[in-house]
C-alpha cells in the first residue's frame, strides 16, 4: 500500500514504514503453522486409499469453495478493466487463478500465490496416505533440492513456475511438519513451553537483522520454536485465546482473501476524498484510509465466513463425505 502510486512512501511515519516493511512475514508464521496443523489433523489417519480419498475431498473443498468466487470476480473485472484495482493487473495467469496451478504469470488475486504454494504442499503430502516412508523420501528429496539451490543461481530454475515448486520458503512447511511430529511425541511442560517461547523471540528478533528478502527462509526456525512453545504453554494452561481472537482464527481464510479486493477498493475512493481530507496531510489522510480499510477487511471477511465460507463447506461436507 505504501509503495503504491496514491501515497509518497517518505511521509509516512516511522511507524507505518517499519511495520509495512516486514508486514510480509506474516505469510512464512502462516506456512509453518500449516506444515504443523496439516501433520497434526493427520497423524493417525491409516494408510489407504480411502483416507487418500477423504483427505483430497476435504482439501480442495476447503481451499476452493471461499476461494473461486472471488477469484472469478477479480478475473472478470480484469479482464473488463485491468486498471480497477490499486496497481494495473493485466497479464495474469487464468490457469493459476482458477485451479490454483503454478504458472510462469501471477493469479489475478495476488494473495493467492500462497494458496499455489499451499497446493504443491498438500499435493506431497498426499503420500502420507499411501505410505508413511514414500512420504518421509519425498520431503526429504525435495528439502534437500531447496537446500542444495539457496547458494546457486542457475537461469533454468527462476521463474515464477519453478519459484513455487523449490522456492526455499517452502521449507517452512517443513518447520512445521517437525513441530508436528515433536508435539505429537514429547510431552513436555510450562517450562519447556517458556523456554522454546523465549527462544523463538530471541533468534526471531536475530533474524531480523538479517538480509530477510534473501534469507527469508530462516524465520522457519524462530517461528517454529514459537508455535511448539505456545502449544505446550497453551497445553498447560499459560495461554487461554480469547472468544474474539477464535473468532477471527476461524474467519482468518477469509478475511486473508477478501482483504486485498477491499483494500484496493477503498484506496481507489481516497481520490474521491480527497478534497476533504487533503488538510489532514499525506500521512494522516493515508493512516485514516488505511484503518477503515482494515476495520472493511475484518467485517467483511467475518461476514463471509459466516454466511457464505462456514455453510457452503458444511454442504460440501455432506455431500461429497456421506457414506
Amino acid at each position: 500500500l505504501i509503495t503504491s502510486p496514491s501515497f509518497s512512501y517518505h511521509d509516512l511515519p516511522f511507524l507505518f514504514t517499519a511495520i509495512s516493511e516486514k508486514s510480509y512475514i506474516g505469510v512464512d508464521f502462516f506456512f509453518v503453522l500449516s506444515g504443523f496443523i496439516i501433520l497434526t489433523a493427520h497423524y493417525e489417519n491409516e494408510e489407504g486409499l480411502s483416507s487418500l480419498k477423504r483427505y483430497s475431498i476435504k482439501r480442495l473443498i476447503r481451499i476452493f469453495a471461499p476461494f473461486l468466487p472471488i477469484s472469478v470476480f477479480l478475473v472478470t473485472a480484469y479482464s473488463i478493466n485491468p486498471h480497477i484495482g490499486i496497481a494495473e493487473r493485466k497479464n495474469f495467469s487464468v490457469l493459476s487463478s482458477l485451479f490454483l496451478i503454478p504458472a510462469p504469470r501471477p493469479p489475478a488475486l495476488p494473495a493467492s500465490w500462497t494458496l499455489i504454494h499451499e497446493m504443491v504442499f498438500y499435493t506431497i503430502f498426499s503420500l502420507y496416505f499411501l505410505c508413511r516412508k514414500y512420504f518421509l523420501a519425498a520431503i526429504s528429496v525435495w528439502a534437500i533440492i531447496i537446500a542444495t539451490r539457496l547458494p546457486v543461481h542457475c537461469e533454468f530454475f527462476t521463474g515464477l513456475t519453478f519459484e513455487r515448486f523449490l522456492g526455499p520458503i517452502n521449507l517452512e512447511f517443513m518447520g512445521g511438519l517437525v513441530c508436528a511430529y515433536i508435539w505429537r511425541k514429547v510431552d513436555a511442560g510450562r517450562t519447556a513451553g517458556s523456554v522454546l517461547l523465549l527462544a523463538g523471540v530471541i533468534s526471531f528478533a536475530g533474524v531480523l537483522c538479517l538480509d530477510l528478502p534473501k534469507m527469508r527462509w530462516l524465520l522457519l526456525f524462530p517461528f517454529s520454536l514459537i508455535l511448539l512453545g505456545g502449544c505446550y504453554l497453551e497445553k498447560a494452561g499459560s495461554i487461554r485465546t480469547p472468544r474474539l481472537f477464535l473468532l477471527l482464527g476461524d474467519a482468518s481464510y477469509a478475511i486473508y482473501l477478501i482483504h486485498m479486493p477491499l483494500f484496493s477498493l477503498v484506496f481507489r475512493a481516497v481520490p474521491a476524498l480527497n478534497r476533504h481530507t487533503v488538510e489532514l496531510g499525506t500521512a494522516n489522510e493515508w493512516a485514516m484510509t488505511a484503518f477503515a480499510a482494515l476495520i472493511a477487511s475484518i467485517l467483511v471477511g467475518v461476514l463471509y465466513h459466516r454466511l457464505y465460507e462456514r455453510p457452503v463447506i458444511r454442504f460440501l461436507h455432506r455431500k461429497a463425505l456421506s457414506p
